[in-house]
């Protein structure tokens, strides 16, 4: 081997080592969660080049990042609500995440279907303007009958913005987008690589939509035919909320500021009045989590609900990796006496996903908690939250680390017994779907499966 060969060799070897060090102490540094911390620093050490690789994708801390941090002071029209709180958890959103108190009717969509007919209704009656946020907008029958709709109704004047993420509807073309005429369409931080980074940080994973102010959807639905389950489909279960009043307005606040935190483009809408029927007289606060907020406002507020639990819990989430906090508040009120009940998919669309729940449930299993696992080929993509027949949580939110710490969500959380009843009744006509699992069960699983799940709990973090 020749001198300048070696010479080379130990060159690489010296700035790689250095590179890596040097990302090592910037993690170290960022005093992240230690869970996360700990994940980054072993796949920095094993995985020699790829870990780097890896860490520029999927590694960088978003709050860090200068150029995407909102200075701007956000004008927000200003609605007719209720400022007084009405207990703790309502005080802890409105101050910490500005999210007021605000009324409105509520109705539950548990189905594509019935998703797609009440939105094409709505939005046939639209007199100004037309709001989407979208994680996944595809191209097939459910994106191409929205799409005519939205068409149909910018070229008959009115304004509609339609805001997609960027990776979440990777597998869209851009010419299917370029088909929308007047419609203003933009993507969410584009990125270059969207196959690679189909799981990247920091996406926006809201499904919303305005129209004219005072009707709104928000919820777990995408736009994509999985939800109608034609053909081949496997049946989705999943559950979007619609709202009339002041809460549709707070809905508005968040698009705008989405809108323009993605273009850097204001959208000024008019000032909407709300009439004070006695149907939209239901409480509730809409709350969005983001990775530039100061605090984590979701898993802390639905830490504290489930916290303040004292007869039932429910869950539905298609993928559970929780942190902390959130593990802790399930297993506590379990072990307290409270009916804690979680619901699954049991087979989620990831292999990687399915190993990293193991571990989980195990936890949950032992403090008492109730296991549901939807059978395939059904598959649950709802999350939603009731607690005591009182207070309900529906949204995009999933109850792991992704959703609460890394994505753009937004959940309602509504204060309305027969809203929190009918979410409950809705799960509990979802567990005819399901199989619940015992203890015994899940600790008598293959030892190749039971490992695989314990390595995979160590990336949780960063899945």
């Amino acid at each position: 081997m020749s001198l300048w060969v070696e010479i080379t060799q130990w060159t690489i070897f010296i700035v790689y080592t250095v590179v890596t060090l040097g990302t090592m102490l910037v993690v170290l540094l960022e005093n992240r969660q230690p869970a996360k911390t700990t994940a980054w620093l072993v796949v920095l050490a094993l995985l020699p080049v790829a870990g780097l690789v890896f860490f520029f994708f999927f590694g960088q801390d978003l709050r860090r990042r200068r150029r995407l941090r909102t200075n701007h002071v956000f004008r927000e029209t200003q609605s007719e609500t209720e400022h007084k709180m009405q207990g703790t958890l309502q005080d802890f959103f409105a101050r910490d995440n500005h999210a007021p108190l605000c009324r409105g009717s509520v109705s539950l969509l548990d189905s594509g279907q019935d998703y797609l007919e009440a939105l094409l209704t709505d939005i046939s009656q639209a007199k100004r303007y037309i709001l989407i946020e979208t994680f996944i907008y595809e191209d097939g029958i459910m994106g191409r009958t929205l799409r005519d709709a939205l068409v149909r109704k910018a070229e008959a004047g009115l304004s509609v913005y339609l805001l997609y993420d960027d990776v979440g509807s990777y597998a869209t073309k851009k010419a299917f987008f370029r088909s929308f005429g007047k419609v203003q369409t933009a993507a969410f931080l584009p990125v270059r690589f969207a196959r690679l980074t189909r799981r990247a940080n920091y996406r926006n994973h809201r499904k919303i939509c305005v129209i004219d102010g005072h009707t709104a959807y928000a919820g777990g639905m995408n736009i994509a035919d999985r939800y109608l389950s034609l053909g081949k489909n496997r049946p989705w279960r999943d559950l979007q909320l619609r709202t009339c009043g002041a809460s549709a307005a707070e809905l508005q606040k968040i698009f705008v500021r989405d809108w323009q935190y993605a273009t850097r483009q204001y959208i000024s809408l008019d000032k909407c009045t709300f009439s004070q029927e006695k149907k939209q007289n239901v409480c509730m606060q809409v709350v969005s989590g983001a990775p530039v907020a100061r605090f984590p406002e979701l898993e802390m507020g639905l830490t504290r609900l489930i916290f303040s639990a004292c007869r039932n819990v429910y869950v539905q989430t298609p993928y559970f990796l929780p942190t902390e906090p959130v593990m802790k508040a399930l297993q506590s009120a379990a072990m307290a006496g409270v009916d804690v009940r979680l619901i699954l998919p049991e087979k989620p669309d990831s292999r990687l996903l399915r190993w990293g729940n193991a571990t989980y449930l195990r936890e949950v299993l032992e403090a008492g908690v109730r296991v549901y696992l939807m059978r395939a080929p059904a598959f649950l993509h709802a999350k939603a939250i009731t607690v005591d027949d009182e207070t309900a949580s529906v949204g995009s939110a999933n109850f792991d680390f992704r959703s609460f710490e890394n994505n753009f969500e937004t959940n309602v959380i509504v204060y309305d017994p027969q809203t929190a009843v009918a979410v409950r009744e809705i799960m509990t006509h979802d567990l005819a779907l399901c199989r619940e699992i015992s203890l015994t069960e899940w600790q008598s699983r293959p030892l190749g499966e039971r490992l695989a799940a314990s390595v995979t709990r160590i990336f949780s973090p960063l899945l």
